[in-house]
């Protein structure tokens, strides 16, 4: 049971990932189809995220 519980919970952290990543890809892409200036601005926000993400999975 233990293990299952922590598979689920592993398995909700890495689609938390996953969604960040696909948003940050689209972001991405709207910006190089428009043309838009790169300015980054999520990035210090994005970087947070991955790294509270990576220290779920460290403590599973």
């Amino acid at each position: 049971m233990f293990f299952e519980e922590k598979l689920e919970e592993a398995h909700d952290i890495l689609d938390k990932a996953v969604a960040i990543l696909l948003k940050e890809a689209v972001i991405n892409f709207e910006m190089d189809v428009n043309n838009w200036p790169n300015y980054h601005s999520n990035d210090e926000e994005l970087l947070c995220d991955l790294c509270d993400i990576q220290a779920k999975i460290i403590e599973l």
